[in-house]
C-alpha cells in the first residue's frame, strides 16, 4: 500500500508487503505452499523457501524456474488433498472478481477454479487471500470449511479458509 492507502494492482509486490497483506505467521504456515499469483519475480515464493518452507508459485507473467511456473490460473491441475497452504495476494482474486462482474460466462470457470483450489487443500490446510470474496464464501459448506475474515482497512478484508 502506498502513502495514500491505495494498492497498485499492476505492480510486483515485495515479500514483506504480501506477508503483511495476508497477515502471514511464518511459523503457522503448513507446507507445501502454493502461491497463486506469485508475480513475474516470485518474491514471496523465494522468500518462503529461504525461510525453510517448501513453496512454489504460478502466475501468467512468471518465469519458469525450479519453484515458479508461467501459467494462467484457470488451466492448472491444483491436485487433490495436497497443499498445506495456498496463498493468493491479489492477482487471482482480482481476475476472478473481474470475471464475476463482467457476467460474460467466464464466471463459471472461475468458480470451478476456486473450488479446485479448495479441493487441493489437505485436511487442516488453508487458502489465504485478499481481498475477501463474500459472495463465494457465504455459500461454502460450513461443515467442510472454517472461514475467518480480518480487516486490512475499512471496506477491505482478507480471508482464511481452512479445510476441516
Amino acid at each position: 500500500m502506498d502513502n495514500n492507502n491505495t494498492i497498485n494492482l499492476n505492480s510486483e509486490y515485495s515479500a514483506g508487503f504480501q506477508i503483511e497483506l495476508l497477515d502471514l505467521d511464518m511459523d503457522k504456515l503448513e507446507d507445501p505452499i502454493l502461491v497463486v499469483g506469485s508475480g513475474a519475480t516470485g518474491n514471496l515464493v523465494f522468500f518462503l523457501n529461504a525461510q525453510g518452507h517448501r513453496a512454489c508459485g504460478i502466475d501468467p507473467s512468471a518465469e519458469d524456474t525450479d519453484v515458479t511456473r508461467a501459467s494462467d490460473f484457470l488451466h492448472v491441475d491444483y491436485g487433490k488433498d495436497y497443499w498445506g497452504s495456498i496463498l493468493s495476494p491479489l492477482a487471482f482474486i482480482k481476475e476472478m472478481s473481474a470475471a464475476m462482474a463482467a457476467q460474460d460466462g467466464s464466471d463459471l470457470e472461475w468458480v470451478k477454479c476456486y473450488k479446485s483450489i479448495l479441493t487441493a487443500l489437505k485436511k487442516g490446510g488453508s487458502f489465504i487471500y485478499a481481498p475477501s470474496l463474500p459472495y463465494i464464501e457465504d455459500i461454502l459448506p460450513k461443515e467442510q470449511f472454517e472461514i475467518t475474515h480480518s480487516t486490512i482497512r475499512e471496506n477491505l478484508s482478507r480471508t482464511k479458509i481452512t479445510r476441516k
